[in-house]
């Protein structure tokens, strides 16, 4: 007589009735697939977007030819995939265009969003660059108005930011924790006086040192072989060179006070410039919980969309945002000849 397995069998059955009395899955369903350019009001579309709809336009005409020639295929209009898109950039939501559901699957909103980042990010050389010769004078010519005593040189701010994520490593997690105690992306940005990023470097864990990712970049080659004139500002953690000044830490007389103040001024547009794309942008802020490749491309991608909304003029911007920033030692390579450069200017501009 064969023998049977009697509690595999209960086993099984148990399993069947499980089945029976689970509820049915429910899918992830995406929203609405009304166009929010015709049904939304203007206040309505840039508190949702954070952008007017001339410039979300604008935005769809660089970037719909590419869409188009994706073949990966999506059912969503080339509209609605951007305005998904940026409206995931505005709160980290997936799933937030408007009210009502229609049968669209989170992998395929996840592809989506993934497709338009591309997109965008493939814009980045085109909107951000470097000034070249002939734009430098122009800059220089900026930030000696923001300084209120023409400081001289400058072709703009650089400082890091900190943008919260998830522990994207277990192995390598120690190194992703900042000196406030979260996981972080350390980003640095370099931006001119009208706070157009000129630069960002968005790959670097949170533990690493400001003034390492400078050494780390083209933009520190270049100004060390002097294949670009002039001097950044940045902040104390930095190491003052020739082509980058920092302030006085302990200021001994008036001239060292002014070049303090006019450096104060002159670089205040570096923090505006956080303010203002993370306030656009606030899943920058509260942190983002996307695989880390992901995360680097949203980084990028907004910093893509924060220009097109200073080419536009889109700078007010209502709301708070927290204040994430983290402290910096000062340097351990500082740099006796960018001493000497920097007391070279304070004697020449800034004494009277």
């Amino acid at each position: 007589m064969e023998h049977v397995n009697y509690i595999g069998v209960l086993r099984r059955f148990r399993r069947y009735l499980f089945l029976l009395r689970r509820p049915p899955l429910r899918r992830n369903l995406l929203l609405d697939r009304s166009d929010p350019f015709e049904t939304y009001g203007d206040a309505k579309f840039e508190a949702s977007f954070r952008f007017s709809k001339e410039t979300a336009r604008d935005l769809l005409r660089d970037m719909g030819h590419l869409l188009e020639h994706d073949t990966r295929g999506c059912p969503l209009p080339i509209t609605l995939q951007l305005l998904l898109t940026l409206r995931f950039l505005a709160t980290g939501a997936f799933y937030a265009v408007n009210g009502d559901t229609a049968n669209v699957s989170a992998s395929t909103v996840c592809r989506t969003i993934d497709r338009v980042l591309t997109a965008i990010n493939s814009l980045r050389l085109r909107v951000i660059n470097f000034p070249d010769d002939d734009e430098l004078p122009f800059i220089k010519n900026d930030f000696a108005a923001l300084s209120r005593d023409n400081f001289p040189g400058i072709i703009g701010a650089i400082d890091c930011t900190h943008i919260r994520i998830t522990c994207p490593n277990r192995e390598r997690a120690v190194v992703y924790i900042n000196r406030k105690g979260f996981y972080s992306i350390n980003c640095q940005v370099i931006c001119d006086a009208k706070m157009k990023i000129r630069s960002i470097v968005a790959r670097w864990p949170g533990s690493t040192h400001d003034s390492r990712i400078f050494r780390n970049t083209t933009i520190n080659d270049r100004l060390e072989r002097e294949a670009i004139r002039g001097h950044l500002l940045g902040d104390s953690g930095y190491a003052c060179k020739k082509y980058l000044l920092t302030p006085i830490l302990n200021p001994r007389n008036a001239a060292d006070r002014r070049y303090n103040r006019a450096h104060v001024l002159a670089r205040n547009v570096m923090e505006r410039t956080f303010g203002v794309w993370k306030k656009r942008f606030p899943c920058l802020a509260f942190g983002l919980r996307t695989k880390l490749q992901k995360t680097l491309k949203i980084i990028v991608a907004t910093a893509v969309l924060h220009n097109l909304a200073v080419q536009h003029g889109e700078l007010d911007l209502e709301g708070e945002i927290p204040n994430d920033d983290v402290p910096v030692d000062p340097p351990a390579d500082d740099d006796m000849t960018g001493n000497r450069w920097r007391q070279l200017i304070i004697d020449n501009h800034f004494t009277r």
